[in-house]
Parts: structure tokens; sequence; C-alpha cells
């Protein structure tokens, strides 16, 4: 393995980082505002997801308020938000490059993991 010490511009400072298990993409999550009145609001966070060979961005995901924490499953199918704002757990389908639902603070998560 090798690693690159390039630098690459990011558009905000990500809340957190985290790397597929390929080690093909690196998902960083922001607590940015989106576009409308609306949002400013109520901002969503985004995550962004980086190709990180091309040091380019392949896509940008709408989740919940303020994502602090963010988790990639061990197969790379899906990753879990932690958004401390919201309050809850957004799921995003790495795939579709969206988010599939998102889980409040009495939902049960994973395999035996309540809170």
């Amino acid at each position: 393995m090798r690693i690159d010490s390039q630098p690459m511009m990011l558009k905000e400072a990500p809340g957190a980082i985290a790397v597929s298990p390929s080690g093909d993409r690196v998902y960083l999550a922001s607590p940015g505002i989106v576009g409308s009145l609306r949002s400013l609001r109520r901002p969503r966070g985004t995550v962004t997801v980086v190709d990180p060979h091309a040091r380019s961005e392949v896509a940008r995901i709408l989740v919940g308020r303020n994502p602090s924490g963010i988790a990639v499953d061990p197969n790379g199918e899906r990753i879990y938000v932690a958004n401390s704002r919201s309050d809850d757990v957004s799921i995003v389908d790495v795939r579709a490059a969206a988010e599939t639902s998102r889980q409040g603070r009495q939902a049960t998560i994973g395999a035996g993991v309540q809170r």
C-alpha cells in the first residue's frame, strides 16, 4: 500500500472521516448548509464521497443535522452517520449515494445495539 501525501482542497472542514474497506472511497461528514431559506432554519449536513486516487468528489449526500460521526459497514455497502443536532443516525446506501433511512434515539441499529 502506498500512501500519497498530496493535499486535496475541501469546500468545508469535515467533522468526521471514514474510509471504505477497499480503500477506494473516503467519506467526509460535514455540517454544511444547503441552499434554501428553509435549509437555513433547519440546516442539514452532508457526506461528501471522495475518490482518493483521482482526488475528486464523486457524490454529496444529504443527511441529518450536524453529522459528527461516521462508520462504514464491513462489506462497504452502507455508511452510518451520527447526527448530533437531529439526535439520530442516517443510514446511507453507498451504491445509490442516498440516505435510505434515519433512525431516532430509540431505534435498534445493527446486531443487538440499542440506545
